[in-house]
């Protein structure tokens, strides 16, 4: 339910942002060339595919292009000749009507700036387990993340979850699995020649992981985002000794140790 209000907040302020030039009595631009920037935004919305050359969700990368590109399209107010023509009630009720739109776009943005902060608090309470997870383990070491239980109910994202482990790669220096620098559009990626384990089957399903098959030696930590406690045989394997070294609500730490 509260998925489904916060929908229609986010849409009704679409709804605003879009009317907002025709409410104040903006026009469209006559050069043309301003609405390049939304033509090409809305080809690439209906066009490009969700998942191309390894890359996921490609065409919504572009929405942050979408309300600069429609602001583009118009020119304030009308012609200095018309105006010059308007009648005085007219030109209050026009401030008035301006005015009116820039104080629900403010109040808009407020309440959708406090909607997040709200979420995001909710969000760090739920998520504190990774603190202490992260301050169990020693730099430099080489982790598998698995995820089992993505949602975060907090902050009301169905993914939330999926590559918060990638803070031990950041804060410890070390280098976590899967990762980001096996894509395409990544500043920093793998030479062809090291490219690391085939981690994606155990990405998207975690509850697939075998020992041999995705190389569990390799790893010296598992971090493991479940809510239901790990099934005791979940590692289970002739190499190596595998422990838990804390859990802390849906988030546990597993140790490969004693290998022979």
């Amino acid at each position: 339910m509260e998925r489904v209000e916060r929908g229609r907040l986010l849409s009704a302020s679409v709804v605003l942002m879009a009317a907002a030039p025709w409410v104040w009595g903006d026009r469209i631009n006559r050069d043309r060339a301003a609405m390049v920037p939304m033509f090409v935004v809305a080809i690439i919305g209906f066009l490009v595919p969700s998942t191309a050359i390894g890359t996921a969700f490609l065409y919504q990368r572009f929405a942050v292009f979408l309300l600069p590109a429609y602001a583009l399209m118009f020119v304030a107010g009308n012609p200095p000749e018309h105006d010059a023509r308007r009648p005085a009630p007219a030109s209050a009720l026009a401030r008035t009507r301006s005015l009116s739109v820039q104080v629900a776009m403010i109040a808009g943005s407020l309440v959708f700036l406090t909607d997040q902060s709200i979420r995001l608090r909710r969000f760090e309470a739920e998520n504190a387990g990774l603190e202490q997870v992260l301050s169990r383990t020693e730099p430099g070491q080489r982790a598998l993340n698995l995820v089992f239980d993505r949602e975060s109910a907090a902050y009301g994202n169905p993914a939330a979850y999926m590559h918060q482990a990638l803070r031990y790669q950041a804060e410890q220096h070390g280098f976590v699995d899967p990762n980001f620098a096996i894509f395409v559009p990544q500043i920093v990626r793998f030479r062809p020649e090291h490219y690391p384990f085939d981690t994606e089957q155990v990405d998207e399903r975690p509850e697939t992981f075998q020992w041999k098959r995705d190389s569990g030696r390799a790893y010296r930590y598992f971090f493991v985002h479940k809510t239901e406690p790990l099934q005791a045989s979940f590692f289970a394997n002739d190499d190596c000794d595998i422990a838990l070294v804390t859990r802390s609500g849906a988030r546990s730490l597993y140790e490969r140790r004693n290998c022979r």
